[in-house]
């Protein structure tokens, strides 16, 4: 699998050709074929033996990252800093408090035709970080994004 496919607010969040050989490697696990979650109401008619359905509309998609940030060097001391430099630069990123950003998925990342770009706005609304291992330089994590564009839906940019 080659990286470089998928940025949000325009860091390379896969900043490797592989998992491996990344320092920042993320992967965008759902949201992205799903449909998006709705809102609606259905009329309820007294006397009716049932209900009249009502206007619904896409509302929200949620998106959920996997995600893990590696430190590389030759000594501890620089894999440790290796591994805090590239947390500092995803979390930049992925700020709970932020406005919505640009999520941008180039092809042939989940089917995506080779050329094209698919992108939407969204905001991290949950973060769960995993244990700190290899004596300081490795932590995976899972990030849930919501995207609540009017609709929630992935854009194409064509080639």
């Amino acid at each position: 699998m080659a990286g470089h496919e998928l940025r949000i607010r325009s860091l390379d969040v896969q900043d490797g050709d592989t998992p491996d050989q990344a320092r920042i490697w993320v992967d965008l696990v759902s949201g992205y074929s799903e449909p998006a979650e709705v809102r609606g109401e259905d009329d309820v008619v007294p006397g009716a033996s049932g209900r009249e359905a009502g206007e619904w509309q896409r509302d929200v998609r949620r998106i959920e990252l996997d995600a893990h940030v590696k430190g590389f060097g030759g000594t501890r001391e620089e894999r440790t800093a290796a591994w805090r430099e590239a947390t500092d630069d995803l979390m930049a990123v992925l700020q709970m408090y932020a406005t919505p950003g640009l999520v941008e998925v180039d092809g042939p990342y989940l089917g995506v035709p080779l050329g094209e770009t698919h992108f939407l706005y969204a905001r991290c609304i949950r973060v769960l970080p995993g244990p700190i291992l290899n004596r300081m330089s490795y932590q995976g994590w899972v990030f849930e994004l919501e995207c609540i564009d009017s609709p929630p839906e992935w854009q194409i940019i064509p080639s």
